[in-house]
């Protein structure tokens, strides 16, 4: 069942009925037939010779997982569960009791609760240890087995008991799972001599460019005449919502990304600036890292044009286009079917080829941090490279944290993609 709810919606995507009955056609069903037996076999082997449990669906998924990773580090597969969390993240919503928790000493904690919500208004507050989960012992879990507890459809019932430094006993709440804004822009405020700042480290998803511009708005009420924008950890998005954001900034015709794939599947385009008024106050881009697929499709177009400055650590180097595939039995898959180069033609993939997908990932094998493979020129001249992210104008080097990542209670989607 597993092998046909995967094999069966290629089987009878696109074929056109003129086609059904050619030898092309026919040496393709021949191949995917000789695929599914194959799968179905070595599963059997397992399922009659393994010395242990077989665990199925957890076979299934890193059988599919490890196929995508032979082909690139970003196409990536989500059982039903991951595929409803990574939708609820592109729309900017989940269904939760609303806050973020974070991973110490292999123990999950309350890091901050978000206002309004169910987890605020309950009154957890930073630090509580979460213990106890509808009656489960929460001992050894780490934090995305606790996300996927307290995750829920709107309007269920959730216990969760917490540990509280200076309380003996541990406290109970009883939470009713709300839907939970989950903005891409986290904060945003005036510093001093008139510069704002804006933090959009959530990703780039359908409300990113409409938060943007309320967020520029409502700044330049307070009077900002130049910006900070911050997209270090913004591990990337829509593509489209990228297009929105470096819109602002740009000029009508000025290009602010080409994609280039296979003309069947995913055809050459180039997206270009639509403004012709774009804001022209002084901008700085934070990026480090982390900042990856759709905020280096920004960073690259402000700074290919001499737009921006863009300050801070290279950039993770991610180049690569995902589309989105929903399976029948309610998983997907994000698969690689383009690359994505900056306005000056810089593709700013970094190379995965000859390790494996922790190594390119940890970034263990990169070529002193920075792979310059080609170089190009802004448009008033400027040397810029391709090969290895975004090399920032002004260099700011900070040191690697021990301090594990904190997420919303949603979780945090492993890959790191432009879809």
């Amino acid at each position: 069942m597993l092998v046909a709810a995967l094999v069966i919606p290629v089987t009878f995507a696109g074929a056109h009925p003129a086609q059904r009955f050619s030898s092309q056609d026919d040496d393709e069903i021949v191949t995917r037939k000789k695929i599914a037996e194959d799968f179905a076999s070595a599963l059997l082997v397992a399922k009659d010779h393994y010395a242990g449990q077989i665990d199925y669906d957890r076979l299934t998924k890193g059988s599919i997982l490890g196929m995508l990773h032979t082909l690139d580090p970003h196409s990536n597969y989500f059982d039903r569960k991951e595929w409803e969390s990574f939708q609820n993240e592109q729309r900017s919503r989940y269904s939760g009791i609303g806050s973020t928790i974070g991973q110490r000493n292999n123990n999950v904690y309350i890091m901050s609760p978000f206002a309004g919500t169910p987890a605020h208004r309950g009154g957890v507050r930073y630090g509580d240890q979460i213990v106890n989960i509808n009656g489960e012992s929460t001992e050894g879990w780490n934090s995305q087995q606790v996300s996927n507890k307290l995750l829920g459809p709107e309007g269920t019932p959730v216990t969760v008991r917490v540990a509280r430094a200076g309380v003996k006993d541990p406290l109970e709440f009883k939470f009713i799972r709300e839907a939970v804004p989950l903005p891409s822009i986290t904060n945003y405020y005036m510093l001093a001599s008139g510069v704002g700042y804006i933090n959009l480290d959530r990703g780039f998803n359908t409300t990113t460019s409409e938060e943007m511009k309320e967020a520029m708005q409502d700044l330049q009420r307070q009077g900002m005449t130049s910006l900070i924008l911050d997209l270090r950890n913004n591990r990337g998005g829509l593509v489209d919502q990228a297009k929105k954001i470096s819109n602002i900034f740009l000029y009508r015709g000025q290009k602010i990304v080409s994609m280039r794939g296979r003309p069947s599947v995913f055809p050459n385009r180039d997206e270009v600036a639509f403004n012709n008024n774009p804001e022209e106050i002084p901008l700085v881009v934070l990026v480090n890292r982390g900042s990856a697929s759709a905020s280096e499709i920004v960073a690259g177009a402000l700074q290919d044009h001499d737009r921006g400055r863009i300050v801070g650590e290279n950039s993770f180097g991610k180049g690569l286009v995902q589309s989105v595939f929903p399976l029948r039995d309610g998983s997907g898959l994000t698969l690689t079917t383009g690359h994505f180069y900056t306005p000056s033609g810089r593709l700013i993939q970094r190379d995965y080829s000859g390790r494996s997908f922790y190594d390119y990932y940890l970034r263990r094998g990169d070529k002193g941090g920075d792979q310059h493979l080609e170089e190009k020129r802004t448009d008033t001249g400027r040397t810029v490279y391709g090969g290895g992210g975004i090399a920032p104008d002004v260099a700011v080097k900070v040191p690697a944290t021990e301090i594990e990542p904190v997420y919303a209670e949603s979780g945090c989607r492993s890959d790191i993609g432009a879809f």
